[in-house]
């Protein structure tokens, strides 16, 4: 729904716009940037989060417009760098394609800021950003990295506002990554600093992820008796719903399952929000259910919809590695660049950057040095296979769950099947398809995904296939596989 900014809400926002312009000129003289982000920053913050919760996102895209050409006017870049950022946290929900746009923009606005608010607001969308295009070594930088900045902040009342954003999305990273422990400790740390409805949907989800559907409910049941995400179209009434679906779901409740899926597809409907990688699932269980009532002609019709809506993610994801690592690697050299502070290596990384971005070569890329093995490894291996139409069509195959993908996996990596069957001659064809994923770099979740499967299924999969091919328990299986040879 493309909402209009009626009236009403032009003339809020003109009241809005009236009393910040009267903040501005109060404060601009004021040399304290923290004090200058809670005056200014933080109000403008907060009306945005307000209208975004209760789905006005048209309203909320005018607001910043307003803002930016104020602050443009007024010379203040800190404050332009706030309104890339909430329109970046607006194109999570409704066009992630331009999210990272505008956050190099705000990082550009924030060159030689003194405001640790502001550093910590743009580390925290960065990992937001990577972490949902499956890069979560990249994601874990950016949260340390504003961790490291709330050091600096005085005000509490701004410090613990931003650790509890920063808390949920590390949280969030642990959680995709299976490691409920951990997300659970950075969920708790953050609604401790700053309760909500999202964090409180977050922790559910994980509940349910970790085999825990009574800890889920409980949760639920919490946060439906809520009334500020009740009869609003808004992103907390979506994950609201969406996990609520899970639980049912889970529990076998199939006809509240329905529900709540028809209310999350109803807002997804008319607004413009956007689902996560594996929130696109509420598709595939929704068919499920029609599957059990013997509706072939639902089941078709949301069984289409999910992989649509899968084709859209993954399309998402792979046009998103190329100026996502671009982004990383320009923010590691810089720091390297600042911690040497010499114009010869100023002058060689900019020069390594250019033709990086010019001539994409693998070559190039070695010549960096990346703060972390894990993230040179990323680029090298996406730089290196870019072009390989084989490897493309074995990608597809293999998120399709096609009979014909261990074949054309094979004509691919002849060798380590063959190395495979030397190290146990009677595996399987299934236990060849499932070591196939594994040297592919998929991980549990996306196994799980792409194969129909629960995640804890994947993981016994994996320690029978130890057993099978004598592999100890501290040996990393994708490392393993990677380095197997005849």
């Amino acid at each position: 729904m493309n909402i209009q900014v009626n009236r009403s809400q032009k003339k809020k926002i003109g009241y809005f716009v009236g009393i910040f312009l009267l903040l501005l000129a109060t404060t601009s003289c004021t040399p304290n940037a923290e004090e200058q982000f809670k005056a200014i920053d933080l109000p403008l913050i907060e009306k945005s989060e307000s209208l975004e919760r209760t789905g006005h996102l048209e309203s909320c895209i005018t607001l910043q417009n307003v803002f930016l050409k104020t602050f443009n006017a007024d010379g203040y870049k800190a404050g332009e760098a706030t309104c890339f950022i909430n329109l970046a946290q607006l194109c999570f929900s409704a066009d992630p394609k331009n999210y990272l746009i505008f956050l190099d923009e705000a990082k550009r606005k924030l060159v030689g800021s003194k405001s640790a608010a502001q550093m910590i607001r743009l580390y925290t969308a960065y990992a937001k950003y990577y972490n949902d295009i499956h890069m979560p070594n990249n994601a874990f930088y950016y949260t340390q990295k504003a961790l490291t900045n709330a050091k600096k902040i005085n005000d509490n009342e701004i410090k613990n506002n931003l650790l509890a954003e920063a808390y949920k999305i590390k949280g969030k990273i642990y959680a995709d990554l299976l490691q409920s422990d951990s997300a659970y400790y950075y969920y708790y740390k953050s609604r401790l600093l700053k309760p909500g409805v999202i964090v409180d949907c977050l922790l559910a989800k994980a509940y349910l992820e970790d085999n825990k559907p009574d800890s889920a409910k409980a949760k639920l049941t919490q946060l439906e008796h809520l009334g500020d995400i009740k009869h609003t179209i808004s992103y907390a009434m979506l994950m609201f719903n969406r996990v609520s679906g899970d639980y049912f779901f889970n529990q076998r409740q199939f006809n509240e399952a329905e529900n709540a899926y028809l209310k999350s597809i109803s807002i997804l409907d008319s607004t413009k929000f956007f689902l996560g990688y594996n929130d696109v699932d509420l598709y595939k269980n929704m068919a499920d259910i029609y599957y059990k009532r013997g509706d072939l002609k639902k089941e078709k019709y949301y069984i289409t919809k999910w992989k649509l809506a899968r084709m859209q993610q993954n399309k998402y994801i792979y046009e998103s590695y190329e100026p996502a690592m671009a982004s990383f690697l320009e923010e590691v050299t810089h720091k390297d660049r600042h911690d040497n502070n010499t114009m010869r290596l100023l002058m060689l990384v900019l020069s390594i950057l250019v033709l990086f971005i010019v001539f994409f070569t693998f070559r190039i890329i070695k010549k960096h040095k990346l703060t972390k093995e894990t993230s040179r490894k990323q680029t090298a291996d996406f730089i290196k296979t870019i072009h390989d139409k084989r490897y493309d069509e074995v990608m597809v195959l293999a998120k399709e769950n096609n009979s014909a993908f261990l074949s054309r996996f094979k004509d691919l990596y002849p060798k380590f099947i063959e190395a495979l069957l030397i190290k146990n001659s009677t595996l399987e064809n299934s236990e060849q398809v499932f070591c196939a994923y594994i040297k592919l770099g998929f991980t549990t979740k996306e196994i799980a995904t792409y194969t129909f499967v629960q995640p804890m299924s994947v993981q016994q999969r994996k320690r029978r296939l130890r057993k099978r091919l004598g592999i100890s328990s501290d040996v990393d299986l994708y490392t393993y596989f990677d380095n197997l040879t005849i």
